[in-house]
């Protein structure tokens, strides 16, 4: 082991709450698998990289029209809670968020024009950045020609950072 780490470890060993310092954190936004419909076309979410005190554009494409829906967001990196096939299309369904603390984050409908898109602003706060969350909207026709099953957009991963 080298000279440097071993010093590395015993700082956090000694001191629990320090953090060592670690070069700045780039924003990112990851697309995670695939939406899931009863149709061809399925919906999807796109989201810029989230910047500290920038905007965030939040784009949901291949929607119904309108679209309305929710997007969730759950801290972390993406979970993933394969549904099945509720389609009975033989294509998975899959729920990238974590179901257990997911949180209604954004809502979105009468857009006339696809996609739907809105903005956020994310806030300049140096503590926030590396902080990874993940998205996934839920699209919700009215009234939902398809029956039972969910409409779900794909997941994305974002990480805060400059």
């Amino acid at each position: 082991m080298n000279r440097s780490l071993t010093y590395a470890l015993i700082l956090v060993l000694c001191f629990s709450g320090a953090v060592l310092a670690q070069g700045p954190v780039q924003a990112s936004s990851v697309q995670i698998g695939l939406g899931c419909a009863p149709t061809a076309i399925i919906p999807e979410l796109q989201i810029t990289a989230p910047v500290l005190g920038s905007t965030v554009t939040f784009s949901v494409l291949h929607s119904f029209n309108p679209p309305p829906g929710i997007v969730f967001a759950s801290a972390g990196p993406p979970s993933f809670l394969n549904l099945g096939s509720p389609w009975g299309l033989g294509l998975p369904c899959t729920v990238f968020v974590d179901v257990t603390t997911a949180i209604p984050f954004a809502t979105f409908s009468g857009i006339a024009i696809p996609p739907a898109t809105f903005t956020v602003q994310v806030p300049l706060n140096p503590s926030l950045a590396g902080l990874d969350i993940t998205f996934q909207a839920i699209i919700l026709p009215q009234p939902n020609p398809f029956g039972a099953g969910p409409v779900l957009t794909n997941g994305v991963h974002a990480t805060l950072g400059i």
